[in-house]
């Protein structure tokens, strides 16, 4: 059975760190004189005169027919998209919304054919500012794709799902501190549900798995950075050592282990998709050996990611003191023994030493955003575009945008920002070195904007951002860095 229909609801979520500046493409949709209305912005009499023209034929049917008429959906369709371009986003939520109600009455409760209208109606209310009708609009998007998957519906589930999981991510902060966590579970099971999805459109090995799985491997690794996070802000709460009971004693070290243990399940659950991810290339010679050598990088990242993670440490408690002892499940050595064998193999592959010594010796802020298996170069020496840069080009500026407390250290995974939510953003531009283990030494701010800004949130961030360490013909070699610190620097608005 194909598993993808072209066409249908297109959007995108985009999300600035702390901000929620979130966008969705307007949803394509509907025939005849639904799609005229969305053909560009009328002047303003045309636009009167197009709504007039909708309103009558909205008018004409309910006449005719009754105000539950299946043939409705199109006039209010166009209605809707009309009110939008015209800035009335309360007005056109409420015109999708009857939309929906009158597809529910006349198509069944669980038909997907609400699905380009609910995205319509989530982009009007985003547009309107109305965040809870959005938290709930979502909600209901993610309830039909389960539906429709378990009908074995041919809908385009990764593209709709990954917009319901990243505005979980855009908004952790906007939670209170004991609610964030359960938006990343949310983003976590929706993208365990993507998979799902995923498998029944490609099957169990192909490669176009792999953007998904590493979705969800990315989400794990929130999970375990939160997991830890909120523990150590329960300690900072806790009376001190000293004033504690024996049994007060006890039940920490009951606690404390368990967080450790899973902060350690969820780094263990990515790492195994990490693994699935390079055992998927491995096995596909189409995808190329390189692309192999690519997904093996990925999982290097992954146990530096996992050794490196701030927390993960076995504590033991006493009267006088507590001894902290690392626990990770992810291994330094594993990781860089990886990477001198991904530069090894690829220069068996044909890749030409220098190329490959650049692209090994550019420090890479993890975890990556995104997978990709495109390298720089090509076998033969065939440079891409990308990789037309010198040594020195090594320490060209970085980005990286604060997310949330509950993740220091990474940077949103979003889309990029507009010029308009940049503005919205405090930003400092830091140079530092990153030794050995893929940490920042030596930051020293250059610039700040606005002016006078404190620093001092974006030097405990830099430091808690992990590195793929660089590489100097195989050895880890400290290497300058300049980065483009970006925060926000007003209150968050309200949800």
């Amino acid at each position: 059975m194909q598993w993808f229909r072209s066409g249908g609801a297109a959007g995108r979520v985009c999300g600035a760190a702390l901000v929620v500046v979130i966008w969705v493409a307007a949803a394509a949709g509907g025939g005849g004189a639904a799609a005229a209305a969305d053909a560009g912005a009328a002047a303003p009499a045309e636009l009167a005169q197009s709504l007039s023209h909708y309103r009558s034929a909205v008018a004409q049917i309910e006449s005719e027919t009754g105000p539950y008429a299946a043939t409705l959906a199109e006039p209010l369709w166009g209605l809707g998209r009309l009110l939008q371009q015209r800035g009335d986003h309360t007005a056109a939520a409420s015109v999708f919304e009857r939309a929906m109600h009158l597809t529910r009455i006349n198509q069944g409760l669980y038909s997907s054919d609400q699905i380009p209208l609910l995205k319509a109606a989530i982009e009007a209310n985003m547009a309107a500012g109305r965040w809870g009708q959005v938290d709930n609009g979502f909600a209901r998007l993610q309830w039909l794709y389960q539906r429709a998957l378990a009908r074995e519906e041919p809908l385009d589930y990764v593209a709709g799902l990954k917009k319901t999981a990243n505005w979980h991510l855009a908004v952790v902060n906007f939670e209170r501190a004991a609610q964030r966590r359960g938006r990343l579970e949310k983003a976590n099971e929706i993208n365990q549900l993507m998979l799902t999805a995923a498998e029944r459109q490609y099957g169990d090995s192909d490669p176009a798995l792999a953007p998904v799985l590493y979705r969800l491997a990315l989400s794990y690794y929130y999970l375990a950075l939160s997991t830890v996070h909120d523990w150590e802000n329960q300690q900072l709460l806790a009376e001190p050592l000293l004033l504690r009971s024996r049994s007060q004693l006890a039940r920490q070290q009951e606690g404390s282990d368990e967080v450790l243990a899973q902060a350690n399940r969820h780094l263990r659950a990515g790492r195994e998709v990490m693994r699935r991810i390079r055992d998927i290339y491995a096995a596909a010679p189409q995808a190329g050996a390189a692309a192999a050598v690519m997904a093996d990088i990925y999982l290097a990242d992954w146990e530096l990611l996992s050794a490196q993670t701030k927390g993960l440490v076995r504590t033991r408690f006493s009267g006088t003191g507590a001894w902290r002892h690392p626990a990770s499940h992810g291994s330094v050595g594993r990781a860089l023994e990886r990477y001198r064998s991904a530069e090894a193999r690829l220069l068996e592959l044909g890749f030409e030493a220098r190329q490959l010594q650049q692209y090994f010796a550019r420090p890479v802020i993890l975890p990556q955003s995104s997978f990709s298996t495109e390298f720089a170069t090509q076998p033969g020496g065939d440079k891409r575009p990308e990789a037309e840069e010198s040594a020195a080009d090594t320490t060209r500026a970085k980005e990286f945008v604060s997310w949330s407390s509950l993740l220091k250290g990474v940077s949103y995974p979003g889309e990029p920002l507009s010029a308009d939510a940049a503005a919205q953003l405090a930003h400092a531009t830091a140079s530092f070195k990153i030794n050995a283990r893929g940490r920042a030494t030596d930051i020293e701010f250059v610039a700040r904007s606005p002016a006078g800004l404190g620093v001092s949130r974006a030097r405990e961030e830099i430091q808690a951002i992990q590195f793929r360490p660089p590489l100097n013909a195989g050895s880890t070699a400290n290497t300058a860095v300049v980065m483009h610190y970006r925060f926000p620097n007003r209150p968050a608005p309200a949800r």
